[in-house]
């Protein structure tokens, strides 16, 4: 799964849920690594993997780059 799309954000895994069957990934600002706006992880509501951000803002290609590893990354957890 690519996720060098915009100059600004990253996607970088951190780990699996307490539960160990789920990813989470954080989004790491580019120009300052300690700077996390969001983490995506597993939202059993749903079924699949979200975003969750307390404050953050971002452009389209971003938006993109998040929506794009989302979708990816639940459709290769429940291919398994």
């Amino acid at each position: 799964m690519s996720n060098d799309v915009s100059p600004y954000i990253e996607i970088v895994e951190a780990g699996t849920s307490d539960s160990g069957k789920t990813k989470i990934w954080y989004v790491n600002n580019k120009r300052d690594p300690s700077d996390t706006p969001g983490i995506i992880k597993w939202n059993g509501g749903w079924r699949k993997y979200v975003y969750y951000s307390s404050e953050a803002y971002y452009d389209w290609a971003c938006l993109r780059q998040i929506a794009d590893f989302i979708e990816g990354a639940t459709r290769e957890h429940l291919s398994k």
